[in-house]
């Protein structure tokens, strides 16, 4: 029996008014080789999904990614030593997330990469949102609100259960494009 998913997550952090040292011990802290932007201001939501066997991770992205949640898939490449699966770039409204004074538009997607190693893969899934302002009307990072943090953790708790599940078991599966999201 093949090992199933191993789920640990990295959250949202408070804003943090970075200073030199604060970043150095943040680099050093975290064994990072550099650090972009500012201690804080988390653009991206990134959740290590540890260990999953590529069958299972197939079938996790196809139920929960495309099917609960509405993604399109815009890009698949699997290779012996790496995957990369990153979903369309998707608009969303005011249901899904009540925008700060002077956003115009916000867009979304999924990024799940995976490093094999002793025939399985190490996996992150990485949540991206992009803006456009009134100041600024294209599209750009910005620091995630919680409530995208909270949209990204439902959907990995979401991915974690159907990796775990055996085929065909666990509660159906809504396929509808457009779905929750």
């Amino acid at each position: 029996m093949e090992p199933r998913l191993r789920l640990s997550r990295v959250r949202v952090m408070p804003r943090i008014e970075p200073t030199p040292l604060a970043a150095l011990l943040v680099c050093v802290l975290s064994g990072c080789a550099s650090v972009s932007g500012r201690a804080g201001d988390a653009t991206t939501y990134t959740a290590d999904l540890g260990t999953v066997a590529f069958a299972d991770l197939t079938r996790g992205v196809e139920r929960v990614v495309i099917g609960r949640h509405g993604y399109a898939m815009d890009q698949r490449e699997e290779q012996f030593a790496s995957l990369y699966y990153s979903t369309e770039w998707r608009e969303i409204g005011a249901r899904d997330e009540a925008p700060a004074p002077g956003v115009t538009g916000i867009r979304v997607r999924i990024v799940i990469r995976g490093r094999r190693s002793d025939g399985l893969y190490r996996v992150t899934f990485h949540g991206e949102r992009r803006i456009r302002t009134e100041e600024r009307p294209e599209w750009h990072r910005a620091p995630i609100p919680e409530a995208f943090a909270r949209r990204m953790d439902r959907i990995v708790d979401e991915l974690d259960a159907a990796v775990r599940s055996a085929p065909g078991e666990g509660a159906p599966i809504a396929t509808a494009p457009g779905g929750r999201g």
